[in-house]
C-alpha cells in the first residue's frame, strides 16, 4: 500500500461519520473527493508530516500549510447538488481537521 492509501484508511471512518451526520446522499461523493485531495498534495502532505517529526516545523505550521491547500478540495457533487457556499466551506474546513488530526496522530504513534 502507498502512503495514502495507509493515511486514507486512517481516516476513512471519520470521513464516513462526517458524510453520515451532515451529508447522507453525498457520503461516496465526498469520499471520492477527499481521496482526490489526498493524491493532489500527499506529498506535500507527507513532507510537512517529516518535517514535524524532525522538528523542522511546528504543529500549528503543519496545520496552516495544510488549509492553504483548502482550495485543492473541490467537493464538486456538492456544488452541483446546490448546496450553499457555507454548508460546503464548512464541510471542507471539517474534511481539513480529520486530516490534520489524523496527520499528527500518526506522528505519535
Amino acid at each position: 500500500m502507498s502512503f495514502l492509501d495507509d493515511f486514507y484508511n486512517e481516516i476513512k471512518d471519520e470521513v464516513t461519520a462526517l458524510a453520515r451526520a451532515n451529508l447522507e446522499g453525498f457520503l461516496e461523493d465526498i469520499k471520492k473527493d477527499t481521496r482526490l485531495f489526498l493524491k493532489k498534495s500527499g506529498k506535500d502532505l507527507q513532507r510537512w508530516m517529516n518535517l514535524v517529526k524532525t522538528n523542522g516545523l511546528t504543529d500549528r505550521d503543519f496545520v496552516w500549510l495544510l488549509k492553504s491547500k483548502k482550495d485543492l478540495m473541490e467537493l464538486a457533487a456538492l456544488k452541483k447538488a446546490g448546496l450553499s457556499l457555507v454548508k460546503i466551506e464548512e464541510t471542507r474546513n471539517k474534511l481539513l481537521g480529520i486530516i490534520a488530526r489524523a496527520a499528527l496522530s500518526l506522528l505519535l504513534k
